[in-house]
């Protein structure tokens, strides 16, 4: 999905701005570190893990996740792209970035995506410590969850040009998109948890 979005988005003028792609990937960077950094509970559990990382249930759950990310970015980009101006000039791929509805679009549902493959992928219990209890990386994520929301409720016209956004079109618009973020980390949970009930 990011190799997507950084490659075959180019094409339509989508970068990262400086602060975007900056503030993200520090917080990211120590999202990952907390990951790492989690511990196992105190008890054996009964249940064994998978003997193997490609067992179906891990599969299907990173394919349907797959699916959802990919159908959020292309509904979001489609979303933004038509509320553009018809006669608005071609994006140039390698031109300096500017901040446009397009850019402040995907960075948003892209965010978002991020939020998502933590908060469904982290198992947690039976074996590791949960969420909640892998404090680093509830804050982190906690963090990014409330740039997100900031950003795209335009709660501050200043917090959206620190970080490169512009305005969206209409309230209707906002909300569209903002729907498209709530449904992508809820569907790629449900779906997450529906496959590993099946297969446990």
């Amino acid at each position: 999905v990011s190799a997507y979005t950084l490659s075959a988005l180019y094409f339509e003028g989508v970068k990262l701005g400086d602060t975007q792609a900056t503030s993200t990937g520090i917080l990211l960077a120590l999202c990952f570190l907390f990951v790492s950094r989690s511990q196992p509970l105190k008890h054996l559990s009964k249940k064994r893990p998978h003997s193997s990382i490609f067992h179906p249930s891990v599969l299907l759950s990173i394919f349907f996740q797959w699916l959802i990310h990919l159908a959020a970015i292309i509904g979001s980009l489609w979303l933004a792209k038509s509320a553009l101006p018809v006669d608005r000039p071609d994006e140039d791929p390698d031109s300096p970035f500017k901040p446009s509805l397009v850019n402040s679009v995907m960075f948003l549902v892209s965010c978002a995506m991020q939020i998502s493959s933590f908060v469904v992928n982290h198992r947690g219990h039976p074996f590791m410590e949960g969420l909640t209890e892998n404090k680093g990386l509830a804050i982190c994520l906690g963090i990014l969850s409330l740039v997100t929301a900031l950003s795209a409720l335009e709660v501050s016209p200043e917090w959206n040009l620190f970080f490169e956004l512009v305005p969206f079109p209409s309230f209707e618009f906002r909300l569209y998109i903002i729907g498209i973020m709530v449904a992508d980390v809820v569907l790629a949970w449900i779906l997450d948890r529906i496959v590993c009930l099946i297969f446990n």
